[in-house]
């Protein structure tokens, strides 16, 4: 066990262990994609946040890989189409997960040999691990400045559970000193990166998406804000698997996807 200062002003019991992964990409077939986005925010913070953690619990779904839980989250200054990072979890079969820590822009360089230098064929860097799953339990999704330079911040990826207090360490890469910190601004999304047969074939899930906490000092520490979710379903399986969400009483964004239909 160990002590690991993972949140300023907050600390986590964990253990840490890591795990050489690659990205899945969606294999070819009649249907595969985003099926919900959901936006949130942070309040306001001109310089931005140098840790952000965002809470993921998968209470439903299928056991076998499939479905991506995650939050895609921007830099105060990436630019349009660039300077964003995602982070969030595939379950895997057999008790285990994959968890993602990935960032998107030109000129970012991989800090860990098991990080890949693209993201999901674009310029980036891609870093997994895996490890065990339980559903109904909240994994807490952690992006932290390592260090800083004129060169280049270097961020670091955890993933913790909860109801262990066990953690992954993802990966870590680095940004341009151009980009800044982060805004705390995202777009959430529920996602089914392998194809399926027809829609029908979509199984059921839900998962509950807890709002950003940021650090804005040594001891105190903010929450943004979700808003409810929106399809993000294509042709051919638009409008053909039905959802709905609402927004719980501490904030968090409760996502019902019922099973697909014909």
């Amino acid at each position: 066990m160990g002590l690991i200062r993972l949140l300023t002003g907050l600390f986590f019991i964990v253990t840490i262990s890591t795990s050489c992964s690659t990205i899945t990409l969606a294999s070819q077939g009649s249907w595969a994609g985003q099926i919900i986005n959901f936006t949130g925010s942070m309040p306001d913070n001109a310089e931005g946040y140098k840790t952000l953690v965002y809470p993921i619990k998968v209470l439903s779904g299928k056991k076998e890989k499939g479905f991506y839980y995650s939050q895609y989250v921007f830099f105060t200054h990436g630019g349009t189409g660039n300077g964003a990072y995602y982070m969030g979890i595939q379950p895997w079969g057999d008790n285990q997960a994959k968890v993602i820590f990935s960032v998107f822009g030109p000129n970012v360089v991989k800090q860990d040999d098991k990080c890949t230098s693209e993201a999901d064929m674009k310029s980036g860097s891609s870093c997994a691990a895996f490890m065990p799953f339980e559903y109904d339990v909240e994994y807490k999704f952690i992006a932290t400045l390592a260090s800083s330079s004129s060169s280049g911040n270097i961020w670091e990826g955890y993933a913790v559970n909860t109801a262990s207090n066990e953690a992954r360490r993802i990966g870590s890469w680095k940004t341009p000193a151009a980009w800044g910190l982060l805004s705390g601004k995202s777009i959430g999304f529920i996602e089914h990166f392998l194809s399926v047969e027809n829609c029908a074939s979509l199984p059921a899930t839900t998962a509950l998406f807890g709002p950003g906490v940021g650090s804005i000092s040594s001891t105190e520490s903010v929450t943004g804000k979700l808003n409810i979710a929106y399809s993000a379903i294509s042709d051919p399986c638009k409008k053909k698997l039905p959802f709905k969400s609402t927004i719980q009483t501490d904030g968090s964004l409760l996502v019902v996807q019922d099973k697909g239909m014909n």
